[in-house]
Parts: structure tokens; C-alpha cells; sequence
């Protein structure tokens, strides 16, 4: 199996209902010297959502959430949703 690069995870808190403005924040879109949050964005995508999160999330705000999920993902990205 391959090493697992754990340094190279990160990890945010923040409301789902605006996923991309959060990423945006923590990733630049152009390039900044230190940063990586090009290449975030420049590369495609999986956003996933496991265990009961969905379901644990109000009814009313789901669609909301989808659809910033499918955003964050792009249209070369993958959106997965496991329960």
C-alpha cells in the first residue's frame, strides 16, 4: 500500500450551506506565494459526505447542501454521498 501523506490533510469547520465560500476563503483561486490553493482548484475534485451527516442535517437545508456540494466539485469532479 502506498504511504499515507497525513500532512498533507486538512480539516475545516464550517456550515455546509456555504461549503464553497469557506473553501474559497481557505484555497485562493490565484496563486499565492506559500500557498497551494491553486492547485485545489485546478485539479478535480471528490467531495464526499459519509455515515448519517445528510440525515442529521435539517430536511429544508439539504437541497441547499447538495447543491453546494455539486459546486465544490466542479464539472471534473466526483460527489459522493454514502448512508
Amino acid at each position: 500500500a502506498p504511504e499515507r501523506k497525513v500532512g498533507n490533510t486538512q480539516y475545516f469547520q464550517g456550515d455546509a450551506c456555504q461549503l464553497s465560500d469557506l473553501l474559497k476563503q481557505k484555497f485562493p483561486q490565484r496563486s499565492v506565494r506559500g500557498s497551494r490553493g491553486a492547485e485545489f482548484w485546478d485539479d478535480s475534485r471528490v467531495v464526499a459526505c459519509v455515515g448519517n451527516t445528510i440525515g442529521i442535517i435539517p430536511e429544508d437545508l439539504r437541497p441547499r447542501v447538495y447543491d453546494e456540494m455539486a459546486e465544490l466539485a466542479g464539472n471534473d469532479g466526483v460527489l459522493v454521498m454514502v448512508y
